[in-house]
């Protein structure tokens, strides 16, 4: 019998934004990926992430958070 690997809550919220980018038209300014990094051990968010390598985005220009502190994200539509 073959076990199925459960994708953790941030993997699932990158899945999700990388969906929503990539079938609406959001502006790089507004959000970008930028890879892969090291989740900081300075970071109190997520201690068991310590040291894990996660997704990391570009919030309006400015902000770079790693996927798993982002809590929600939804598309709007004008």
């Amino acid at each position: 019998m073959t076990q199925m690997t459960v994708p953790a809550p941030y993997e699932l919220m990158h899945y999700k934004i990388q969906a929503i980018m990539r079938d609406n038209d959001i502006p790089e300014d507004q959000i970008r990926y930028i890879g892969e990094r090291e989740y900081p051990s300075n970071f109190k968010g997520h201690p068991e992430l310590h040291g894990h390598i996660v997704p990391w985005y570009v919030i309006n220009d400015e902000h770079e958070v790693p996927v798993c502190d982002i809590s929600n994200f939804d598309s709007v539509d004008d």
